[in-house]
């Protein structure tokens, strides 16, 4: 494993995910998985709660370029990013093949009957928790979703909510769903129904406001790689200074 900002990263290969998957599934052992980003970074250091939630997780799959490049600094490099946005697309055939059964739990509902509908044979069920807060565990809603989860009886569980909310979610809940499986894969999920980059309206396309409208709209996919580019650069001149002082 290699650790960057308390996080201790799982190197694994996409078979190799696989087979641990299949194997627990197998065993009937309940675990949950986290994919890391920045996002992640930012926050672990500073919270002590989620730094606990990030530690309790089976394991922590890279889902970062720069979190890469991070630990090629720090000469503890791992194989290979685990791009969540293209993995869970490649999950959710994987598991129609192979008959596994999974259970989806997020916070957009439109997206989640998109996800039924394109998976039919894998998609056991889809539950939406958009207003489930970190102690919310034992409110009404929470509960009626977690019998639904049981009654499915998957075993993968999908967990697509903000960064947080759904790593309280899976360590308060993993176990008692009793799905073997608890995956936080975050907003990645929107990939496996075809939104990798949204569509420019053509009613907005005139004149040159337009663009304005598409980077205010859609600011998810230039200001998160731009943020992600200065926390490198910010990162990479510490560790250039701390290495001069030393």
């Amino acid at each position: 494993m290699a650790t960057l900002f308390n996080i201790e990263f799982s190197e694994l290969s996409e078979t190799e995910l696989r087979e641990f998957i299949r194997k627990k599934i197998e065993r009937r052992r309940p675990c949950y998985i986290v994919s890391p980003t920045l996002t992640h970074a930012r926050i672990v250091h500073k919270n002590e709660n989620f730094r606990s939630a990030l530690k309790a997780s089976e394991l922590r799959l890279c889902d970062s370029e720069a979190l890469l490049w991070m630990l090629a600094l720090k000469r503890r490099s791992i194989r290979r990013r685990m791009a969540a946005k293209s993995l869970v697309s490649r999950l959710f055939k994987w598991a129609e093949i192979e008959g596994i059964r999974i259970y989806v739990v997020g916070d957009d509902r439109s997206m989640l009957e998109k996800i039924r509908i394109q998976y039919p044979k894998a998609v056991r069920g889809v539950s939406c928790l958009s207003h489930y807060r970190s102690s919310d565990l034992y409110d009404e809603s929470n509960e009626v979703v977690m019998r639904d989860i049981r009654a499915a009886k998957p075993d993968i569980l999908m967990v697509s909510l903000e960064v947080k909310r759904q790593e309280y979610w899976a360590r308060n809940c993993f176990f008692a769903s009793g799905a073997t499986i608890t995956f936080c894969v975050g907003r990645s999920l929107r990939g496996a129904e075809g939104r990798f980059m949204p569509a420019l309206e053509k009613e907005n396309a005139r004149g040159p406001g337009w663009v304005w409208r598409f980077l205010g709209k859609n600011r998810y996919f230039w200001f998160c790689p731009l943020k992600d580019v200065c926390f490198l650069l910010i990162f990479g001149v510490f560790e250039l200074n701390k290495n001069k002082s030393a």
